[in-house]
C-alpha cells in the first residue's frame, strides 16, 4: 500500500514521496523535472518528477520497496513491534545509525 484511497494511511514510501513532492514545490528544480510527460503523454508536476528520483535515490542507496513492504507488514523478524509505524520507524532509526557513504 502506497496510500489508502481516502489518503489517511499512508506507507512509508507514501509519507517519503508526499515530502519529496512538497519539498520539491519549494526548491529550483533541475532542469530534468520540468517537461517530463507520463506513459499517455500528460505532461507531469515537476514536483512529482522530483518525487520519484528521490524514491529511486532512496531504493538504490537502502532498502528496496520489497523489504520496507516486508517490515512495515510485520513479517520481518528483526522488527516485531507492534505497529508498521514502529516497525518503519525502528528500521529508519537503524539505517540513521550506520555511517552514509558516498559511492
Amino acid at each position: 500500500m502506497l496510500r489508502s484511497p481516502d489518503r489517511a494511511a499512508t506507507c512509508v514510501f507514501g509519507h517519503l514521496f508526499s515530502y519529496a513532492a512538497d519539498h520539491g514545490r519549494t526548491i529550483d528544480l533541475p532542469a530534468g523535472a520540468h517537461g517530463c510527460t507520463d506513459r499517455a503523454g500528460t505532461p507531469m508536476d515537476p514536483a512529482e518528477v522530483f518525487a520519484d528520483a528521490v524514491w529511486n535515490v532512496f531504493e538504490k542507496r537502502w532498502p528496496s520497496t520489497s523489504f520496507v513492504y516486508r517490515i512495515n507488514g510485520g513479517e520481518h523478524p528483526a522488527y516485531p513491534q507492534p505497529t508498521p509505524q514502529g516497525r518503519v520507524i525502528a528500521h529508519l532509526r537503524a539505517l540513521a545509525a550506520v555511517p552514509f557513504v558516498m559511492a
